[in-house]
């Protein structure tokens, strides 16, 4: 929808329109890059860390497309209402 998106998750948007990947695997290539930078600063990863990289990445890259046509329909209709 290109609203609300954080920082973290703008790299990863940015890179995949950059790229020619899908971007589930920029998204899981630069959360697996946060998560060792962050292990590498003395952060602590379990079991959701890691199961949150390898899932992440393939939800949005299903629900971000149909979210993008569910809101064009959605601004469409408000242009042509008044």
């Amino acid at each position: 929808s290109d609203a609300g998106t954080g920082p973290n998750d703008l790299i990863s948007v940015v890179l995949a329109e950059k790229m020619p990947f899908h971007f589930r695997w920029v998204r899981m290539a630069t959360d697996g890059i946060f998560v060792i930078l962050g292990f590498l600063l003395g952060g602590i990863v379990g079991v959701g860390t890691i199961v949150s990289v390898l899932l992440v990445g393939p939800l949005v890259g299903i629900f971000l497309p149909i979210n993008r046509k569910q809101i064009g329909k959605c601004l469409h209709k408000q242009t042509h209402i008044g």
